[in-house]
């Protein structure tokens, strides 16, 4: 049986996500431990010639991405898990934020969980809860990066951002 190039790359990811996520029942704890998986795999650097920056697998398999592609990255397996509803939040100096960069809020059963496997991973309460943006900035100090709220709170209260559904710049 001769499988596309899209099936052996939806295998491809599939296996990573079942290798690294064996024995975890919680999808909460299985995205928290592919964004971490993600920040160590996936590195920043100056991408070599042949880098093929079309499509999930292919960044993951280069090893090599900024922080647009390891969003998408993290909504891919989101994807993969069943969580059809994310975006990804764009902040740009030059729209008022107070840097550049870009990470994933995902859906999961009602809640916006923010998940950043380039600079901030996840945010936490201080219950050990992964938060959204919206519960990121309410009080920095009831969350475990306050670094990370001020930043996201610049950004909205500049309005320095543009949310993106993952689906328009995900290709699985």
């Amino acid at each position: 049986l001769k499988t596309t190039p899209q099936e052996e790359d939806f295998l491809y990811l599939a296996d990573i996500l079942k290798r690294e996520t064996r024995g975890i029942d919680d999808d909460v704890t299985k995205l928290k431990v592919m964004t971490d998986w993600l920040h160590e795999n996936v590195k920043h650097g100056e991408y070599p010639p042949n880098f093929n920056g079309n499509g999930v697998a292919n960044v993951i398999r280069g090893g090599m991405g900024n922080c647009g592609f390891q969003s998408c990255n993290i909504s891919a397996f989101a994807e993969l898990l069943g969580y059809k509803e994310h975006r990804l939040i764009h902040n740009r100096e030059e729209w008022g934020a107070p840097g550049m960069h870009t990470f994933a809020e995902i859906n999961m059963n009602g809640n916006w969980i923010l998940f950043d496997p380039d600079w901030w991973q996840y945010i936490e309460n201080n219950n050990g809860e992964l938060v959204g943006i919206r519960e990121a900035i309410q009080d920095t100090s009831q969350i475990n990066k306050p670094e990370a709220a001020q930043f996201i709170y610049n950004t909205f209260k500049d309005k320095g951002y543009k949310i993106t559904p993952s689906w328009q710049t995900t290709p699985m």
